[in-house]
């Protein structure tokens, strides 16, 4: 059976051209899974007693692709302790679903990593956690129902079910009542495709010229952790020999395109659109789920790193500036991902209440826009404020931080400006910038004002307004 197990898991790994993971890194090389296992005593009443349980436990070992362990449970009748039998087809169900978590730790993209990766979500009324191993004889409940089964911090995920009381754009009829965040993050089969079909680009590229496209990055709000489940997938594609003018890009673009249409790592679902500065298609997941998709082109600097210094931007012309931004958007990824989960929490809320609580068009600019205002109103808040976010059993715990952020769009009317100064600060802008008026800047872009538009800041402005009066009612 063990070698059942190795030719699962080398099968898995064979399958997204992943190699086992390094015997070092720890992290990446074990892993938990959550099964369905039969158990049998091998007393005599044991032919009559057999059990099954859809929290067996096993960890695996990918660098050495074998089952390390097997968390035993206790025969209900002699208290004897026995190891779990796992079907192929129920091991390789779990396999499928933990090689998400491993194609993403791989890929560098954004996740929200479960350490417990369910086999099966059916009841189990035969688990009694005094007689499971996993439970620590009876210390605590591998099935989530208490204490959390790894220990430590919860996964991200739980801490994203967030009911927003009597705010208003609950009670709206778009909405449950009481609904969470949660239902509205993307699905395992959302994440899952995004990362096959991320994973494929890069395979695709690097199989043509490993040295041409030098690196990979998720970028937009999937790759800043404040996706929804409509948001599409930006993928950033890092190029040697990086020529920011119009002829250049789009010539790369689209020997891009030709690549990834004759590819065999893609399916594609419709033709590969190349516009100015991107392209845009749609790619076939699991499940038949499509991903719409935007790939940009970036350069690294000089000695190959990426850029870290966007002050470089404000020198070149706009045209060149606009076609050299997508260099810098790992800064703005790496600090929206090392932010706390609160804030990210609310910039999904913040794109939640524009999507589906007021009559806003969606248009280009207009996430990125919401979350820089939800940052400023972050920054603004005090300790105790987002502390407070974090406090379990808090009653509306983010509606204070939520109303600031309405106060902020509505200020955007008196012609105040929002500049994050993380990588650069005011004296770095062009004067023709800070002129503008509304004015939201990039975090990693001094000469992009990434507002859609002043008659959407004007709309966005009115409806903020609305739910200001609401809540304060």
């Amino acid at each position: 059976m063990l070698e059942t197990y190795a030719d699962v898991l080398l099968k898995a790994f064979s399958d997204h051209g992943l190699q086992p993971c390094d015997a070092i890194n720890r992290d990446e090389r074990y892993k938990v899974l959550r099964v369905k296992g039969m158990f049998s005593c091998a007393n005599k009443h044991g032919q009559s007693n057999p059990w099954t349980s859809h929290h067996a436990w096993l960890k695996v070992d990918l660098h050495k692709l074998k089952v390390s362990r097997r968390w035993e449970q206790k025969c209900k009748v002699c208290k004897t302790s026995r190891a779990p039998f796992v079907l192929k087809t129920d091991f390789e169900q779990a396999v499928r679903k933990m090689m998400l978590s491993v194609l993403e730790q791989r890929l560098g993209i954004s996740c929200k990593v479960d350490k417990a990766l369910l086999a099966s979500n059916e009841p189990d009324k035969q688990h009694v956690t005094g007689l499971c191993e996993k439970c620590r004889w009876g210390m605590c409940n591998c099935t989530g129902r208490g204490a959390n089964p790894e220990g430590g911090a919860r996964p991200e995920s739980d801490s994203l079910s967030l009911e927003l009381g009597s705010m208003s754009m609950w009670r709206s009829k778009w909405a449950d009542p009481m609904g969470p965040i949660q239902q509205h993050l993307p699905t395992r089969a959302q994440r899952e495709s995004n990362a096959i079909v991320f994973n494929g680009v890069m395979r695709a590229l690097r199989d043509y010229d490993a040295n041409m496209y030098v690196d990979f990055l998720e970028g937009g709000s999937r790759g800043k952790g404040t996706d929804l489940d409509c948001s599409d997938l930006d993928i950033v594609v890092f190029v040697s020999n990086f020529q920011p003018n119009r002829q250049a890009v789009r010539c790369s673009l689209q020997a891009v395109a030709k690549i990834l249409t004759t590819s065999d790592h893609l399916e594609l679902a419709a033709r590969i659109d190349v516009h100015a500065r991107s392209l845009g298609f749609k790619c076939v997941g699991v499940n038949g789920h499509r991903v719409a998709c935007d790939l940009l082109l970036g350069g690294r600097d000089d000695e190959g790193e990426r850029r870290n210094d966007p002050i470089v931007l404000t020198t070149m012309p706009a045209n060149v500036a606009s076609l050299s931004s997508p260099s810098f958007n790992h800064l703005q990824t790496r600090y929206f991902k090392g932010g706390r989960t609160q804030f990210r929490s609310l910039c999904r809320m913040a794109k939640l209440w524009v999507r589906d609580g007021t009559s806003l068009e969606q248009c280009s600019g207009a996430s990125y826009t919401l979350e820089l205002i939800m940052l400023q109103a972050w920054l603004e808040a005090s300790q105790h404020e987002r502390n407070k976010c974090a406090r379990r059993g808090q009653r509306q715990p983010y509606q204070g931080l939520f109303q600031r952020f309405l106060r902020l769009i509505v200020d955007m009317r008196s012609e105040a400006c929002i500049l994050i100064d993380e990588y650069y600060n005011h004296n770095d802008v062009p004067e023709d910038i800070m002129s503008l008026r509304p004015l939201v800047l990039s975090l990693s872009n001094p000469v992009n004002n990434v507002v859609p538009g002043e008659g959407w800041i004007q709309q966005l402005s009115e409806a903020a307004e609305t739910e200001l009066n609401t809540l304060d009612n």
